[in-house]
């Protein structure tokens, strides 16, 4: 599961349910969270092709955050004089 001051996994709980596309085809993704882990179900009301399936996981990926990397953008601001002290705090 991602890790850090600023990722709680509670906020994304909050809302389990995501919709993603209305309609009779309409896509949702439903959150959870296991043994450490983000997990996401795709959910379909009608028809879904693997290219919707893939479109609905990215999705997800964005709503939860868990690729978000912010290593380069601390490094970036670090020197700055208001900035880097906030950096500092969330990544000591």
């Amino acid at each position: 599961m991602p890790q850090g001051a600023s990722y709680a996994v509670r906020r994304l709980l909050r809302r389990r349910v995501h919709a993603l596309r209305g309609g009779p085809d309409g896509i949702g993704v439903l959150f959870g969270a296991r043994d450490g882990t983000v997990t996401v179900e795709v959910l379909a009301a009608g028809r879904a092709t693997p290219d919707d399936v893939a479109w609905a996981i990215e999705r997800a990926r964005g709503i939860a955050g868990v690729d978000d990397d912010p290593t380069e953008f601390l490094a970036q601001v670090r020197g700055h004089p208001v900035l880097g002290d906030l950096a500092r705090g969330a990544d000591p």
